[in-house]
């Protein structure tokens, strides 16, 4: 029986049932490449199709043979159905007008990856539907032109990219190729502006984990029109504003139903709205909007809300719904009985930079303690939220100034004593750890 010798691996020439499920997938390098490109014609017509279907790459070495090997074989890249580029690609100054081509440069100084030769090749790869990039990043004005526009225009079903450097490479791709679906892995927005690829891209994006800063979350609005709510699986954010919670809200409502991971940071609202309450502005922010849009997000596991510490008085007044009992806050607001069955664990973070150790007595005497409305959580999270899916209910105390460590074992007691209910049970767990800033 013939055998092959593919890199280290030998394969025996198999039936051809076996040999589509054995040989389906290559992640070529420097070996199996020139090895191949030596195999017989009879083995290469009949394996070679299953083999190259699917190619990743994952060096800059792999990436010049693999274009090397194509651009020699025009029978396998007809083959060819996803290509996926797996390591950190950075830019070098375009060369210039007539001085050659661009190339995109790797952060450690190796051989770089040709972007000429991968448009050469793009042609022949006509039953091409996916082409991934994990992660290229390209300085901003240093990259003037990531692909040549020499070749024949190009239509690709689904490009996929990592993270939202790549964007800058994005903008240069329109010349030669025509794409119907962009994937982003994960997108993070730090500021107000949309970047232009998303807004000039006539499809819906994918955007399997999508994060928005606080200084970012007023793209909320334009980002429901922009991305495939379908394909939305995890969502952080942070918000500061009225205007943005209800944005925030209407996002939830119409893009959360394939959500499984939520994490909200309301800290800033939080302090603007004890903020309004101190000027006698007597607008209040309603949690129940939150928790009314909750129960829409039918796949959620996770649910982490982040919020500071504020006197009792102060978030029961500010957060508390019209007509409703004073002491309702936005705990009872966000943890009702209608909260998704398929919650697993439950996650309340207690930004405890605001926290005086002034207030330490009032934990000895009995009197109610300056660390939210605990009692609201307690009773909110033990009177039917419950579920046999829940596993844990997390309290993180978070300090940013790691000088006071010291506080932290005084204020972990603190949450098991103000969380009877939920003390009494299993299911809670409470954690800490200090952040920078």
């Amino acid at each position: 029986m013939a055998r092959i010798q593919y890199g280290r691996t030998t394969i025996d020439r198999l039936p051809v049932e076996l040999r589509t499920m054995v040989l389906k997938f290559l992640v070529p390098d420097k070996r199996s490449l020139a090895r191949c490109s030596l195999l017989s014609k009879d083995w290469r017509e009949i394996c070679l199709p299953f083999l190259f279907a699917f190619v990743k790459a994952k060096s800059s070495r792999k990436f010049k043979h693999l274009f090397t090997f194509l651009s020699g074989n025009p029978v396998i890249c007809k083959h060819v159905k996803s290509i996926s580029f797996q390591r950190k690609i950075e830019s070098m100054p375009y060369l210039g007008q007539g001085r050659g081509p661009n190339l995109l440069q790797f952060n450690d100084g190796s051989p770089s990856f040709n972007c000429a030769s991968l448009a050469a090749v793009l042609p022949c790869l006509t039953a091409l539907q996916k082409l991934a990039f994990e992660d290229i990043d390209p300085r901003q004005g240093r990259l003037r032109r990531a692909v040549g526009n020499t070749v024949v225009p190009f239509k690709l079903k689904h490009l996929e990219l990592q993270c939202n450097t790549t964007l800058a490479f994005l903008r240069m791709l329109p010349d030669i190729i025509t794409v119907d679906t962009v994937q982003f892995e994960r997108m993070s927005l730090e500021d107000g502006a949309l970047p232009p690829a998303l807004h000039a891209h006539p499809h819906p994006v994918i955007i399997p984990n999508l994060v928005i800063a606080r200084d970012a979350a007023g793209l909320l609005d334009p980002l429901r029109h922009i991305i495939d709510r379908r394909r939305l699986r995890s969502l952080t954010v942070a918000i500061d504003s009225d205007d943005h919670y209800a944005s925030l809200c209407s996002f939830i409502r119409e893009a959360g139903h394939t959500v499984t991971s939520l994490d909200i940071d309301l800290s800033h609202l939080v302090h603007a709205a004890t903020a309004r309450w101190d000027a006698e502005d007597l607008s209040l922010v309603r949690g129940a909007d939150l928790g009314e849009v909750l129960p829409t997000c039918r796949a959620l596991e996770s649910l982490r809300i982040v919020v500071p510490i504020k006197p009792p008085s102060e978030i029961c007044t500010s957060f508390a719904q019209e007509d409703c009992d004073p002491r309702s806050s936005l705990f009872s607001g966000i943890f009702t009985p209608q909260l998704p069955r398929t919650l697993r664990e439950v996650t309340v973070c207690l930004a405890c930079d605001g926290f005086s150790t002034s207030r330490k007595p009032f934990f000895t005497d009995g009197t109610k303690p300056e660390l939210w409305d605990l009692a609201t959580l307690d009773t909110a999270l033990a009177r039917g939220t419950l579920t046999e899916e829940l596993q844990v209910v997390k309290v993180e105390v978070q300090l940013s100034d790691t000088g006071r460590l010291a506080d932290i074992p005084f204020l972990r007691e603190a949450v098991v004593q103000t969380l009877p209910e939920l003390s009494a049970g299993a299911l809670l767990r409470v954690v800490s750890h200090t952040r920078s800033g």
